[in-house]
């Protein structure tokens, strides 16, 4: 059954939040590749002309995504919301990753703090639900109160009935357990095990691709779309960075930036592809004001790239467009698309040029939900042994396949 979300789009996939009983694992027992997964990510890793993609069981096994979450994850920034959903001080939201609760709050200070929604008491969930305005974070079990740095203020009657006031008077009192963050734009990155390289180091490549359009880091958040997937995280990727299906199945994409047009880049951990915009059309950008600082090829340059592993962007002369991928088994994948545009677009006179960039983006996403649905389906197939790439369209969805095996291998 699919999930309905928007009434807009009762005939698509919709998001719903993910709840404890849906929600997997990222602390499953350690499980190893078997000798056929080994050989097929070692055949990954050939040059592209020779390489075979993803075996089978990259999508579709509950053995393969327990390792996705114990060696990729958990050990690299992974993208897990958004700055724009906690704007103001004392915000905060309740996020499942995998069966982990996580919290993302808004301090009074302004600054985005990430932490493991567990009361260090005796491990109850503290924020089951979105919340604004909040002065501290308590427990519901049995009121241990902390400050939205996850500092513990009291906890009343923990040393007996005369403690009403329960001021902690250790030198070290239990706190939140912070998990290591950064943002870059909206994007909230979080790295679990706290050991990844250094974050200006993960987005080094992503700020070179980004540079020539100025100030899109800056842009606002207009709209939302949101998705559950009936498919694989990386299927949805592939999809993304594929510009070899744009002529046959986004005829209006394909009027705007032909196929033949595009050319595409490998760099670090980021696949990238580019494409001339030759004039402004409705719905495919050059209609409302651009990017402050937007340089002169960027703005007739459509760019769009993967950020290994989940975070997937388009750049363009007057939007930026954010898919955000979050993983929920083999099989399903929750999707939220958020476009971000100048502040002089925000202007009532470029309402209907903003409404039309949405549903062109809306078109698009529908046009590509059904295929990587099917391709689901035929990971169970037999016949296919991963598949071939072409030494032209395929070398940076071969480079995406790649940083998956490199994971599991490591």
């Amino acid at each position: 059954m699919h999930h309905v979300a928007d009434p807009r789009d009762v005939n698509r996939r919709s998001f719903c939040p993910m709840t404890p009983d849906t929600a997997i694992s990222v602390s499953a027992t350690r499980t190893c590749l078997c000798n056929a997964d080994i050989t097929a990510l070692k055949q990954v890793l050939s040059n592209t002309p020779n390489a075979r993609g993803l075996p089978n069981s990259a999508f579709t096994s509950d053995a393969f995504y327990d390792l996705e979450r114990e060696l990729l994850f958990t050990r690299t920034w992974f993208c897990i919301g958004f700055a724009s959903d906690i704007p103001d001080p004392g915000d905060v939201a309740p996020v499942w990753f995998g069966d982990l609760s996580i919290l993302l709050v808004r301090g009074d200070d302004e600054a985005v703090r990430v932490f493991h929604n567990i009361c260090p008491h005796r491990g109850m969930r503290l924020v089951r639900e979105p919340a604004k305005n909040k002065r501290v974070i308590a427990c519901p079990y049995h009121c241990w109160t902390f400050d939205k740095t996850g500092k513990l203020l009291r906890r009343p009657h923990f040393m007996g009935p005369g403690d009403a006031e329960g001021l902690p008077h250790e030198a070290d009192p239990p706190a939140l357990k912070e998990i290591r963050s950064a943002i870059w734009g909206d994007a909230i990155m979080i790295n679990i095990d706290g050991k990844a390289p250094d974050f200006a180091e993960h987005t080094r490549h992503l700020d070179a691709a980004a540079a020539p359009y100025g100030a899109v880091r800056e842009g606002h958040n207009t709209d939302n779309i949101d998705y559950v997937i009936d498919a694989n995280w990386k299927l949805i990727v592939e999809n993304f960075i594929d510009s070899y299906h744009v002529k046959w199945v986004h005829k209006a994409l394909e009027a705007s930036t032909p196929m033949a047009t595009y050319n595409h880049e490998t760099i670090g951990n980021i696949c990238v592809g580019r494409a001339p915009v030759a004039e402004a059309r409705a719905g495919y950008g050059g209609n409302m004001p651009g990017w402050p600082g937007l340089s002169q090829e960027a703005a007739g340059t459509l760019t769009y790239l993967a950020l290994f592993p989940n975070l997937l962007l388009v750049f363009s002369n007057d939007r930026m467009t954010c898919f955000h991928l979050m993983p929920d088994g083999p099989g399903r994948s929750r999707e939220r698309i958020k476009f971000y545009m100048p502040h002089d677009a925000l202007m009532p006179e470029f309402e209907t040029e903003r409404t039309e960039c949405v549903e062109s983006y809306r078109t698009l996403n529908d046009e590509d939900i059904w295929l990587v649905e099917e391709l689901q389906q035929s990971r169970r197939s037999p016949a296919f042994d991963g598949g071939r790439f072409s030494p032209h369209w395929d070398r940076i969805t071969h480079h995406f396949a790649k940083q998956v095996a490199e994971a599991l291998l490591a």
